[in-house]
């Protein structure tokens, strides 16, 4: 899992950076969203090593996605 974070570091900053641009008040909401998972989980590791604010909770939760787009 880490190594695997870490091949994506660039990618994933990259796409926080964008979202920051478009829609700034999305990205502080996602940020303020890490932070309180952070605030709950036992072993914080692998947030410290996310460098996005996209997580799977981000696709999951957002209403009104095309069941025709594909997630790779």
């Amino acid at each position: 899992g880490e190594l695997w974070l870490q091949s994506f570091v660039e990618t994933r900053t990259l796409m926080s950076a964008i979202l920051h641009v478009a829609h700034p008040a999305l990205y502080e909401s996602a940020g303020e969203a890490l932070v309180q998972v952070e605030d709950h989980m036992d072993d914080v590791m692998i947030l410290k090593a996310w460098s996005s604010v996209f997580n799977a909770l981000s696709i999951i939760s957002t209403p009104g996605l095309s069941l025709q787009i594909r997630v790779v």
